[in-house]
């Protein structure tokens, strides 16, 4: 959160589902609460944790959920379509 607002020009948020000490889900809802960074497009990765965890991340705002282990296309294809916006 700290690097995102001292970074206005960060355009795509890419993190992990969970990492050490937080999930990624609090960054997402963090994210989300404040309207400067709410707009910037996340995409998470992660295993798959069945589709309800995922509807939930994508309720949350998520622009989308790669699943791991995934192929570098696609993953490069989801950051150009974000980016390129």
């Amino acid at each position: 959160m700290k690097i995102l607002a001292e970074r206005p020009e960060i355009a795509l948020v890419v993190t992990d589902r969970v990492f050490t000490q937080k999930e990624g889900e609090w960054l997402i809802y963090s994210m989300k609460k404040e309207q400067v960074l709410s707009s910037i497009p996340v995409i998470v990765l992660g295993e798959y944790s069945g589709i309800k965890n995922i509807y939930k991340l994508l309720a949350v705002g998520v622009a989308a959920f790669v699943p791991k282990p995934f192929f570098d296309s696609y993953f490069k294809e989801y950051v150009r379509r974000y980016v390129s916006k």
